[in-house]
């Protein structure tokens, strides 16, 4: 890992602006694999706050500061589906 060019990142301003984000390090991640031609996912694959509504999505992570929209959303969701299922 080049520590030299994360360090020239987390100098930035977006990262500046992300320091208390829950996702820094992912950004810092994919930073330093896309300079060497590595990508996590395909351009297409939707990564992003807040979640569209009306996505197709199979699966979704909640995770820290959107864990709230589990509850208000996903399982709303849920719910409409095993109803339209029955």
């Amino acid at each position: 890992m080049n520590i030299n060019y994360a360090n020239e990142l987390l100098g930035t301003e977006k990262f500046k602006k992300m320091m208390q984000s829950w996702l820094v390090e992912q950004e810092v991640y994919r930073h330093l694999s896309a300079k060497h031609g590595f990508s996590f996912f395909p351009p297409s694959y939707a990564i992003g706050l807040p979640p569209k509504e009306g996505d197709n999505a199979v699966v979704r992570h909640y995770v820290g500061t959107i864990r709230a929209l589990f509850i208000s959303k996903g399982l709303r969701r849920l719910r409409k589906q095993l109803l339209q299922a029955s």
